[in-house]
């Protein structure tokens, strides 16, 4: 590939990172990724256009590939590590041109965000609203996904295995902690047994949703 042809690769595509726990993972790894609406969690007055929550517009993308900048990654120590929003960071390969893929503040003025309300995110997010993109479309393809890294350490995004292993390890300790697992936590069948010996219910949360 002769340097044009470089320079052109570079302008068909657009390398974004998304940023959730481990979780999230084995479903991000075997379906893609889509965004996860907590309504429950939002309140009134932080709903960003006609009553929306942040995480129902879409799914968030940023260019900023520092995790330690992701403010709204960070929860108090009580919380289990397998719930840390910024602790796995999956780097994007999508194509340029797609319309569902937007970029945050031209979106937001285009929806009627409230300038109080976008202040407001950029904020909480450390000042990294001219980083945010938006998915607004369909999951977004497994295929599309370059590399995972957990923590710093890269793995295998075709090891689901693993993935799921280190999710239920995170789910145990947050129910032996908590007496329960988060409602709005969808489990795998292999999983239902195992942590639904009792009624589900709403765990009692700290600042925002923890398990986007």
């Amino acid at each position: 590939m002769n340097g044009q042809d470089k320079k052109l690769d570079v302008e068909l595509k657009v390398e974004l990172y998304h940023y959730t726990n481990q979780v999230n993972l084995p479903g991000i790894l075997l379906s893609g990724i889509r965004n996860i609406a907590h309504v429950s969690s939002v309140q009134p007055e932080d709903r960003v256009c006609n009553g929306r929550s942040p995480e129902e517009l879409g799914v968030w993308l940023t260019s900023d590939s520092n995790p330690r900048s992701q403010g709204w990654g960070a929860y108090p120590l009580a919380v289990p590590h397998a719930f840390d929003k910024a602790a796995v960071r999956i780097a994007l390969i999508i194509p340029a041109g797609e319309s569902a893929l937007r970029r945050w503040r031209d979106y937001a003025e285009e929806i009627g965000v409230p300038r109080r309300v976008y202040r407001g995110l950029d904020e909480s997010g450390s000042w990294g609203a001219k980083h945010w993109w938006l998915w607004t479309g369909a999951p977004i393809p497994v295929e599309w996904i370059r590399t995972v890294e957990v923590r710093g350490s890269v793995v295998d995004r075709k090891d689901i295995a693993s993935a799921k292993a280190h999710r239920l390890a995170g789910l145990r300790e947050f129910r032996r902690r908590y007496g329960s697992i988060p409602v709005d936590v969808e489990l795998f069948p292999d999983e239902v047994a195992e942590l639904t010996e009792e009624p589900k219910c709403m765990a009692r949360r700290g600042q925002g949703s923890i398990t986007s």
